[in-house]
């Protein structure tokens, strides 16, 4: 069973507020392309800029408002930590785990600076409307190198899991979330209201 590709888009509203951070952790292009796709048209409205890392083979040409960067350097750090509450941004990420240059714990020198850069970024962002969303495919990297950051995102998707990875992302017992190893299954939790939802993700159609 999929989602109808007629029906309207959902709109979530981005508030001001601590805990915006979004950490979406599972496996299968088509379900990673359908909540991207969801998550750019539920923010084009509501933010100034839009930037995407680690998605040189997509298609955002119909899409206001995204620049692409290619590297870390063209993320611009700086300029993101300098103009939080002047700019409502989203940043958004794919495969974080990867990018050695923003690991505080193996950056040195100049590299350190941009990991530094972007945890402040995690930290200070979402109560001054700079929102980050994280794309990661492997839960087991993510937390040897990113371990340091797990409490900046208080928002996080589970979809096509066993149940013990699926209970580690969330932060739950496994035996709470039986199923989502299936390709139509997702679990989103707020830890901050300690809420925890299934839902069916909308998957990107096959080109």
């Amino acid at each position: 069973m999929e989602l109808s590709y007629e029906a309207s888009p959902l709109r979530i509203h981005i508030p001001n507020k601590t805990g915006g951070n979004l950490l979406v952790v599972g496996s299968g292009e088509r379900l990673q392309g359908g909540l991207l796709s969801a998550t750019l048209k539920s923010a084009v409205s509501q933010v100034d800029e839009i930037l995407v890392f680690g998605m040189p083979n997509r298609d955002f040409s119909n899409i206001k408002k995204i620049q692409l960067c290619s590297d870390v350097q063209s993320l611009n750090l700086p300029k993101i930590l300098e103009e939080i509450g002047k700019t409502r941004r989203l940043l958004i990420i794919n495969g974080l785990e990867d990018v050695k240059e923003l690991r505080l714990s193996t950056s040195k020198g100049a590299t350190q600076t941009q990991a530094e850069l972007f945890k402040s970024i995690l930290e200070e962002g979402p109560s001054a409307g700079t929102f980050t969303i994280v794309f990661s495919e492997n839960w087991t990297r993510f937390t040897t190198f990113y371990k340091d950051t797990l409490s900046s995102f208080e928002l996080r998707i589970a979809y096509n899991l066993d149940e013990t990875k699926a209970g580690s992302v969330i932060g739950i017992t496994a035996g709470g979330i039986k199923g989502l190893d299936k390709e139509n299954r997702a679990l989103f939790a707020d830890r901050l209201k300690n809420v925890q939802q299934k839902f069916m993700p909308y998957r990107e159609k096959e080109s």
